[in-house]
């Protein structure tokens, strides 16, 4: 029989790779490294899901859910663009 801290550890993990489906499902991973950075942190006395905490940059949930407010186009959009249109799979001519 598991214990209380096994149980609550399983439910996480599979919140995380609900979060991770749900990510895939609605077409909002572009290189896949924020869904790759997603997990749970044990640390005993509790547990947590966390996000990013890797060298990799990652958008914040909600970005990825709702998009990023108006403004100012970012520093570096050719490079985003370039980069996202490999990490899609687009095939096009520079």
């Amino acid at each position: 029989m598991e214990s209380i801290h096994e149980q609550i550890l399983h439910l996480l993990n599979d919140a995380v790779t609900d979060i991770k489906a749900n990510l895939a499902n609605q077409n909002v991973n572009a290189s896949g490294r924020t869904s790759d950075s997603l997990r749970v942190v044990d640390n005993g006395d509790s547990m947590q899901i966390v996000i990013g905490g890797t060298s990799e940059r990652t958008a914040p949930l909600a970005t990825l859910e709702v998009g990023r407010g108006g403004g100012n186009v970012p520093k570096g959009i050719k490079a985003i663009l370039v980069q996202w249109t490999k990490d899609k799979g687009f095939q096009v001519e520079s």
